[in-house]
């Protein structure tokens, strides 16, 4: 036994005899590496602000938007496409964003067309765009991309056929048609698209009908169960769904009403939230709304009412706050939240043309408190895409 204790004391002795090994000096340990790594990639990331301008000739105004809300114009600025332009008078989502691809892609009346987004935020055609629309008289609204697994999706609703139109986005950003395409859409005058990750969802200008369809692996539309959502209105034509993918949201332009709307995540069914449809203080809440992940909503008008911000329940009720925000726009047409849900960007036309109105959102109160405002000697803003990059 004592000479058992008297070898472990020695091997003690001789182990903290024994250099430690420690990184070099001012090194940092692996894991903090990756962290830096992260946040310094974070850092490098910009945010875009993309609108579809449809006169006096089709194009896509472009900004940066800074970290303190300012708008900044990218150089080559308004990029214009050979395509026909289309417009639906309001905020119909005329573009539409491949995250998987970097691609942002606008709709003409004979064809789509897809520009690349380059990390300094500048657009590039991508090859063989624009990608020609079968018929004659089209009339392409809504316009979305779905990035499901390894595969993008695109999809564009005809006003004048009842229809929506699918595609396929190949890595280049070149599009091909999905086989069966185009489906109905299930309604009359299919307006403006929203997506999830799984499901696509169109409104209908005649009476306010919102319907729902699966994405498949492959692309293809399955109409969801269960009765259209119904808003009983000819005055809505655009979609907002909240930034988790769990609800969607449709303004009224013939009133103050926000209709809202539960997603089932397997089957696309929507059902009414409770308390739906939410009352506005707004003359017209048919510009819609935007939603980040914590923090409040903000609810837009169509014309000169304004925009103001609405609480927003754990079970997506809508509550909205008092005090409304104007702004020199005769027409809101467009609108966009920043990454982050501290600011909020809104175009439309005004008296000087095209307007850009920036806004800090105060999370906590809503308070919304002007940052900047950009004009543009042009008309006619029927959407509008932020873009992280």
């Amino acid at each position: 036994m004592r000479i058992r204790v008297a070898l472990l004391v020695a091997c003690a002795a001789v182990a903290f005899a024994l250099p430690v090994a420690s990184a070099p000096a001012g090194s940092a340990s692996p894991t903090a590496n990756a962290a830096a790594k992260t946040v310094a990639k974070r850092a490098a990331k910009r945010t875009f602000v993309y609108a579809y301008r449809s006169s006096p000739s089709p194009a896509v105004l472009a900004y940066a938007w800074e970290s303190d809300g300012t708008l900044t114009p990218i150089a080559g600025s308004p990029f214009s496409p050979d395509v026909d332009p289309v417009g639906c008078g309001g905020f119909c989502g005329l573009l539409g964003y491949s995250k998987r691809r970097n691609a942002l892609v606008m709709p003409g009346s004979d064809a789509l067309n897809v520009y690349l987004v380059g990390a300094d935020g500048v657009l590039t055609l991508a090859p063989g765009s624009p990608f020609a629309v079968e018929g004659v008289g089209n009339r392409l609204f809504g316009t979305r991309a779905v990035d499901r697994g390894s595969r993008t999706f695109v999809y564009t609703s005809d006003y004048t056929r009842d229809t929506i139109r699918g595609y396929e986005m190949a890595a280049d950003g070149s599009l091909s048609v999905l086989p069966g395409s185009p489906v109905a859409s299930g309604g009359d005058g299919p307006d403006g698209l929203a997506a999830t990750s799984r499901q696509l969802l169109c409104i209908h200008e005649v009476g306010g009908l919102i319907a729902s369809f699966a994405v498949g692996k492959d692309g293809a539309l399955t109409p969801a169960p269960g009765a259209l959502g119904d808003m009983d209105t000819d005055g809505a034509w655009n979609l907002h769904v909240d930034a988790r993918g769990r609800r969607v949201y449709a303004g009224d332009g013939d009133g103050p009403l926000v209709h809202g709307f539960s997603i089932d995540r397997k089957t696309g069914e929507l059902r009414p939230l409770k308390g739906s449809p939410y009352t506005a203080t707004l003359g017209s809440a048919g510009s819609g709304a935007n939603f980040a992940k914590k923090g409040p909503a903000v609810l837009f008008g169509v014309r000169s009412e304004g925009i103001q911000s609405a609480t927003v329940a754990r079970n997506g009720a809508i509550e909205p706050l008092p005090d409304t925000v104007e702004t020199s726009l005769t027409r809101i047409q467009a609108h966009g939240r920043s990454p982050d849900g501290k600011y909020v960007v809104v175009a439309g036309d005004g008296d000087q043309g095209v307007g850009f109105y920036t806004f800090a959102l105060d999370k906590k109160t809503g308070a919304l408190t002007p940052v900047d405002f950009v004009a543009d000697a042009t008309t006619g803003v029927s959407g509008l895409q932020v873009v992280r990059r």
